[in-house]
């Protein structure tokens, strides 16, 4: 199979684009996936793009309805049951992964729990797909900050999850639909210099306009920021309670759309966050958590897609590659110099960035759990760093580790009745 990437700017808009992945297959088919993109980094004037939008492909129309795209959003020009369109007799192949095998890679978490397909959850997942529709990636009220438990909340949200222990065959159709179904937030701040995702050493103190749908942003320090948007607000993103978003589809599609998916939220969560030493210092990226400013949960959740978006980043896109290898080994190095190279808190806490009380004593253990569960999976990916860092990646979860450990111990010590407390200080 040979894949091509095409785009057009759509007449004489400066933020609308058409794109299209082409696929050719051994077989002579064709497949074509056509999407609308209305997401630039600095062209002035973002807003939505309020419009009829139709696609053709051998001479037949495929896709024609209305769609109020707001700025930095995109989404596929499909509509009902299909994941693409075939020039051609749609071969309706419905793919299985050996799933044994893409588990013992690490690059998703292994599962030991199975579910029926006849269970509620199974039965809830997206069959179909339309223009900005959510499909399963739903919150409280439609809206990402929202308290409590959600269901995209994790390593991997639970749509994607059930394709690795559900035998439904709807499994493999709801992670391709919620990976287009991500496209409704507005994570899609492309580089008009280069036409992809942003470089973080070229953009050290940018950081996103306050007026963007995007939680706890914060300032830069040198005044850079992109360009005010107007219009129709899309759901706001927030990286505290963010899924993982098109990781999961592009591994099991490969397709261009889904990797720069996950790239585009990586890049998000780092223009979302201030570019001051005690945030994301500069075109490093940390992601570590800061006092009132950056919640635990938000790091974790920061660290899990910026890593996903090197997995998913080819060797031979060497440029962007190493920004985000730069960006990873930077964040190990400064938690490892943290709390590894030097005396720090026995309990593998890192220093809680959710004020509850307006306290620094005080955090939410089960944040700190997401910490561990992050860098964990991480190390367990096999990121490619530096034998130095990856000794220093290896260090550093063991020390986070026994912040669930030690939680699990006898009653004269960090007893086990008390390790599911909601705040420890």
């Amino acid at each position: 199979m040979s894949s091509w990437i095409y785009r057009k700017p759509v007449g004489s808009d400066a933020h609308l684009v058409a794109w299209l992945e082409v696929r050719l297959y051994a077989t002579g088919a064709v497949e074509v996936l056509p999407w609308i993109e209305n997401g630039y980094l600095m062209v002035a004037g973002p807003t939505n793009k309020s419009a009829v939008y139709s696609f053709k492909l051998g001479g037949s129309e495929r896709f024609s309805g209305s769609i109020d795209l707001p700025h930095h959003c995109r989404t596929p020009l499909i509509n009902g049951a299909a994941l693409s369109y075939w020039l051609g007799e749609d071969p309706a192949v419905t793919p299985r992964h050996d799933l044994a095998y893409l588990q013992a890679t690490e690059q998703v978490p292994t599962y030991s729990g199975r579910v029926a397909p006849t269970a509620g959850v199974a039965q809830g997942l997206a069959t179909t797909f339309a223009p900005l529709s959510p499909a399963n990636i739903i919150y409280q009220g439609d809206s990402m900050p929202a308290t409590g438990y959600q269901e995209p909340i994790g390593l991997l949200p639970q749509h994607d999850v059930l394709y690795l222990t559900c035998d439904s065959p709807n499994t493999y159709g709801a992670v391709v639909r919620n990976g287009f179904a991500a496209g409704r937030y507005p994570l899609h701040y492309r580089d008009e210099k280069t036409q992809r995702p942003i470089r973080f050493s070229q953009y050290a103190n940018l950081v996103l306009h306050s007026d963007s749908r995007v939680s706890d942003l914060g300032g830069s320090t040198r005044g850079q920021y992109t360009p005010k948007p107007a219009g129709t607000l899309s759901p706001k993103w927030d990286c505290a309670h963010s899924p993982s978003v098109g990781y999961m589809a592009y591994l099991l599609t490969g397709r261009w759309y889904f990797m720069e998916q996950v790239q585009f939220a990586a890049t998000l969560d780092y223009l979302t966050k201030a570019d001051e030493p005690n945030m994301r210092r500069g075109a490093l990226g940390l992601v570590q958590p800061c006092f009132g400013g950056w919640q635990t949960r938000a790091c974790a959740w920061q660290w899990r897609t910026l890593t996903q978006a090197l997995s998913v980043t080819p060797d031979n896109d060497t440029v962007l590659r190493q920004e985000f290898i730069a960006s990873v080994q930077a964040n190990i190095e400064n938690f490892h110099a943290t709390y590894v190279a030097q005396p720090n808190n026995p309990f593998g806490w890192v220093q809680p960035g959710e004020g509850y009380t307006n306290d620094m004593q005080f955090g939410a253990s089960w944040q700190q759990d997401f910490v561990t569960a992050a860098f964990g999976y991480s190390l367990a990916m096999g990121l490619p760093v530096s034998a130095d860092v990856a000794a220093k990646h290896d260090a550093f979860f063991r020390w986070k580790a026994r912040s669930a450990v030690m939680r699990l111990g006898p009653a004269n010590g960090f007893w086990y009745v008390n390790a599911a407390q909601y705040t420890a200080s």
